[in-house]
């Protein structure tokens, strides 16, 4: 079964300041476009088994049935 992943417009906001900080302020624009892609890939492979992650402990995040889905961190080119 595949699923409908909706990437809010708040996600997209963290994303490009993800994106931004890394591009900008630690000058990194290839690590920043890398990242970025990352990320997304991460968010888009929810589209098989979105719920093989674990769910918030803290409310009101676990009632809404948010998840936790870890993203390496690049550290290299």
């Amino acid at each position: 079964m595949t699923y409908d992943v909706k990437i809010t417009n708040q996600a997209l906001l963290d994303l490009k300041s993800i994106y931004e900080y890394i591009a900008n302020i630690l000058m990194e624009p290839i690590i920043a476009e890398k990242q970025y892609s990352r990320i997304e890939k991460a968010a888009y492979s929810l589209e098989h088994m979105p719920e093989r992650f674990r769910r918030y402990e803290e409310e009101p995040l676990r009632n809404r049935n948010l998840r936790v889905m870890p993203v390496d961190i690049l550290t290299s080119i």
